[in-house]
């Protein structure tokens, strides 16, 4: 299971609500989490076993991989899988309005 703490702003946390959280929160039901990673400003990735990438937060600049950025979508608040299954869990960073993650191919 993935879980969550924090500054809430933009939707961060995939609490799909902006409230901040001074304890752990359970991102979703999902028990086939393999790796997460808190972006640089308000956002985060992580993938899943089944090789799937999955984000969610601030996407003025579209770093959350969801088409559209400011004023178009704004947030994400709640994980949304992006294309493709063949994600590595080696995420490999990002900066303040940009991601980047590995596939395995």
């Amino acid at each position: 299971t993935l879980w969550a703490w924090g500054n809430n702003q933009q939707g961060a946390l995939g609490q799909n609500n902006i409230t901040l959280y001074s304890s752990p929160v359970q991102v979703g039901s999902d028990t086939t989490w393999s790796k997460s990673h808190a972006q640089g400003y308000k956002s985060s990735l992580a993938v899943k076993t089944d090789g799937t990438l999955w984000s969610w937060g601030y996407n003025t600049s579209g770093q959350t991989g969801v088409n559209g950025a400011n004023p178009a979508v704004a947030k994400v608040s709640s994980p949304t899988q992006l294309p493709g299954t063949n994600w590595s869990n080696r995420i490999a960073g990002c900066g303040q309005g940009t991601a980047f993650a590995i596939k395995t191919s």
